[in-house]
């Protein structure tokens, strides 16, 4: 038996099943297809989004085995353009993933704070870059991956990352994927930001281009949300929203 396939045995299913996926679903990212297979039951697995930068040789699939269940586990993996090939080099999860909402929310809403939120990260070593050093595990001055896991209010069309435009799906879950140099210091535990790992730029577009709100490289909140907190700050305890002098 071959070894990968020996080790799979021994994974929680969620994990084997998606190394049996994983590779259906990004030749569906990668073809441009939908990303949910008519096959696959949502109840078992939904595949929230994809993101693929082709310039970078980089590229993100975020899904969610179980969402009705209280056993449900949100995955991010991520994977590399390694010569002529895609392979899997990273990715995160957790237990139990948030239930999902029945719609996209408003900014203001419950659940819905900003324009956009952060509801996770992950990181990992760029596997193409380990096999140009010759240096097979960290810690190792290769370039790192890295991917947000985002949430994004309904008046959002689409986003700027960078300079790539990434549409945002329905219930508007998705992750977003860049590289970015190695930490000039001690590499940071696994999966974590380093100081180094500045992503690009997310603005919030209207589907007629109009900008929404802003997050800035490793800013917890985007500007929507700090103009809503000046506006609380300026008003005085105990006076109602529109009375000030």
């Amino acid at each position: 038996m071959p070894r990968w396939k020996h080790r799979a045995l021994w994974q929680p299913p969620s994990e084997r099943a998606t190394d049996l996926l994983a590779p259906v679903l990004l030749r569906r990212l990668l073809d441009g297809r939908p990303l949910q297979p008519r096959w696959l039951p949502r109840p078992q697995l939904t595949v929230l989004s994809g993101d693929l930068d082709p310039a970078a040789g980089v590229a993100a699939l975020q899904h969610v085995w179980r969402h009705r269940s209280a056993r449900s586990v949100s995955c991010t993996s991520l994977f590399e353009r390694c010569g002529d090939r895609w392979r899997w080099t990273g990715g995160g999860g957790t237990r139990p993933a948030d239930p999902l909402p029945g719609r996209r929310l408003r900014a203001g809403e419950p659940g819905q704070t900003g324009m956009v939120e952060i509801l996770g990260s992950t990181t990992t070593l760029s596997r193409a870059g380990r096999a140009a050093l010759d240096v097979p595990v960290p810690p190792c001055p290769a370039p790192m991956i890295g991917a947000l896991e985002l949430q994004v209010a309904a008046e959002v069309d689409h986003l700027l990352f960078g300079d790539r435009r990434v549409g945002v799906p329905s219930p508007g879950f998705l992750v977003v994927v860049w590289r970015f140099p190695p930490p000039a210091g001690p590499a940071p535990p696994a999966g974590a930001l380093s100081g180094s790992a500045t992503w690009p730029p997310i603005r919030c577009l209207a589907a007629d281009g109009s900008l929404l709100s802003e997050l800035a490289p490793l800013d917890s909140l985007d500007s929507y949300t700090w103009q809503r907190i000046a506006d609380e700050d300026t008003r005085s305890p105990g006076r109602p929203a529109g009375t000030e002098e």
